[in-house]
């Protein structure tokens, strides 16, 4: 119990210090779990910017957890967020962290994309991709496995469900795209060559 109470006021400690030093920036959201598989709760931390009355920015941070309870910071990223502008109907929806996997998902006017990163070889590293979304023409959805570097796209009628196209591609990155260098679109050019 007084482990706990420990990590909480920590974690809440850590979020005001992160806010207060980051100026105008404010905790958007976080996420806790074991990133490095030692059984101690990490946190990921995704701050906000309002840059203006219509773009939203965003800084991502990660915090491993020593046993003594202190916190490292080892990753600090303002690029792998796309800013949210007013309008557009996109911007950052959550993050989480399930069974190692740090999930960033940005929600679209009409569907989402998600980035799967994992700790490798002391790097986070992109693993998965998903995305969906849907048009006039009909609603697509996208894979990538990063790992095995399998990349789908199914296409389907909006009203139907009928499959318009499906295809699967070999997509191989080396090195795998790493999250504090990540931009999604650098990332979406290399996914997507041919277009």
């Amino acid at each position: 119990m007084k482990r706990n109470l420990k990590l909480i006021i920590s974690l809440l400690l850590l979020t005001t210090l992160v806010a207060q030093s980051q100026n105008k920036w404010k905790v958007a959201k976080q996420a806790t779990g074991d990133l490095n598989k030692d059984n101690i709760a990490d946190y990921v931390i995704v701050s906000e910017y309002k840059k203006s009355s219509e773009e939203t920015v965003y800084s991502l941070q990660i915090f491993i957890t020593k046993s003594d309870g202190t916190f490292t910071k080892v990753l600090s990223t303002n690029k792998a967020i796309d800013s949210s502008n007013m309008g557009s109907g996109s911007g950052f929806g959550d993050i989480t962290i399930v069974k190692g996997v740090i999930t960033i998902r940005t929600d679209l006017t009409r569907g989402n994309y998600s980035t799967k990163f994992r700790l490798q070889n002391g790097k986070f590293v992109l693993i998965g991709y998903d995305s969906n979304g849907c048009d006039n023409s009909g609603c697509e959805t996208q894979s990538y496995n990063a790992i095995t570097g399998l990349r789908t796209i199914k296409v389907q009628d909006q009203d139907t469900d009928a499959i318009i196209s499906f295809t699967k591609k070999i997509v191989k990155m080396n090195p795998l795209p790493d999250l504090k260098d990540f931009t999604y679109d650098n990332f979406t050019t290399r996914l997507f060559p041919e277009y």
